[in-house]
């Protein structure tokens, strides 16, 4: 299976011109810093040929928050691994990208294989950079950061550093607790700044809550998260 990833990638790296565009003065090509995006349709091309809808695929390599990388001199190479419940690795990708900001991925996975020595799926598709500035997402507040069971909170606020909160889909959700916190009326403020209700349940559970704001960018500033933990806490009703 290495072979064959390891041929498909020295493929796209002889079609492809290494242009020496954006190759940093010591003459190595760097992707630190930068987000990545899957065109929308790609190519199953083993076991069953199709097509593959990318579903808003993305790549960032900031560090150890994004994708591991190796910076050739005109070229870099990337793998990460895409995880379901329990851990479990559902997917593995491949690629290389270039100077002038197009790239190629190889995913491969088993999903639907009859047994455990089935051959994994192979689909490949193409990679655009369209971020050269990228920086992980920040949690910076949430206002009010307290309370009480039965309390209906308005325009309780979150702010982020290096967030996309109004670029659309934002969703609010806290953790810890199966029940007993209900948001509505979420309002993006701008891309820092997120406004939403937020309705305590009389028999909300007492203690501290995180919270994670989710969003779709789309192209340009892709899906993101940011959260936080036991930022939040539910207090007893005293009246």
């Amino acid at each position: 299976m290495k072979k064959i990833i390891l041929v498909v990638l020295m493929a796209v790296m002889i079609a492809t011109p290494c242009i020496a565009q954006e190759v940093e003065p010591e003459g190595m090509f760097s992707i630190e810093g930068t987000l990545w995006q899957a065109l929308p349709i790609g190519l199953k091309i083993f076991r069953l040929p199709g097509i593959w809808d990318t579903n808003g695929l993305q790549f960032v390599f900031y560090g150890d928050t994004g994708a591991s990388y190796i910076d050739m001199l005109a070229c870099s190479i990337f793998w990460a691994v895409e995880r379901g419940s329990l851990s479990i690795i559902r997917a593995r990708y491949f690629g290389i990208l270039q100077p002038l900001g197009m790239g190629m991925v190889v995913k491969t996975d088993f999903e639907g294989a009859l047994t455990p020595f089935s051959p994994p799926n192979i689909s490949i598709a193409l990679l655009v950079k369209t971020n050269d500035n990228w920086k992980p997402p920040e949690f910076v507040s949430i206002f009010p950061n307290k309370g009480e069971q039965g309390a209906l909170l308005k325009d309780v606020t979150i702010r982020g550093i290096n967030t996309y909160f109004a670029s659309g889909d934002a969703v609010v959700t806290f953790r810890e607790a199966q029940y007993g916190e209900i948001v509505s009326n979420i309002r993006p403020i701008s891309d820092t700044e997120i406004k939403f209700d937020l309705e305590l349940e009389a028999d909300a559970p007492i203690g501290l809550r995180s919270v994670d704001v989710r969003w779709d960018g789309g192209i340009g500033k892709g899906r993101g998260h940011v959260g936080a933990s036991d930022v939040f806490e539910v207090l007893p009703k005293t009246n």
